[in-house]
């Protein structure tokens, strides 16, 4: 096989790559009029979707990020972005609230799912100097959790 051939199949590969990536971004905006007290949804938006992106445009309030994948274990995690800003996240299991620690630069916040199902709510950052922050990008992941030996990050 020749330098362009390699180069074309590796293009495509890329390119294919990409394409799986973005079908598993999630975007999702607050109503900038709405305030703190809105919540807003998202879902993983394909069971196939083990890894993208949330973009939370304008963030206020919260987001609700679920996950379902009836009968399997697995754990949700958030891990941060090159753009994350938050000011909490919340694991919601069968009603209770459990305060999970911020996502950070090579520390991934992971929740197990119950019965197939997965919760997370995220807080909006606060304003900085009376000023929304444009957008929040943060990365998601779905691990089996047989593969996972102990969770990414200690619940407390």
């Amino acid at each position: 096989m020749n330098c362009l051939s390699l180069l074309i199949l590796f293009i495509g590969f890329e390119l294919r790559q990409a394409q799986i990536l973005d079908h598993c971004k999630i975007v999702v905006a607050s109503n900038t009029d709405a305030g703190d007290s809105q919540q807003v949804s998202a879902a993983v938006p394909l069971p196939g979707c083990i890894y993208g992106e949330i973009e939370w445009n304008h963030p206020q309030g919260t987001l609700l990020f679920t996950n379902s994948l009836p009968g399997q274990n697995y754990e949700l995690c958030l891990e941060s972005d090159w753009a994350t800003a938050l000011s909490g996240v919340t694991e919601l299991t069968n009603g209770l609230h459990v305060p999970l620690p911020v996502p950070t630069t090579g520390r991934p916040t992971c929740t197990l799912a119950n019965q197939g199902r997965a919760s997370l709510l995220l807080y909006a950052p606060r304003k900085v100097n009376g000023q929304s922050v444009y957008m929040s990008s943060i990365n998601y992941l779905v691990l089996d959790a047989s593969m996972v030996h102990g969770s990414l990050t200690p619940h407390p």
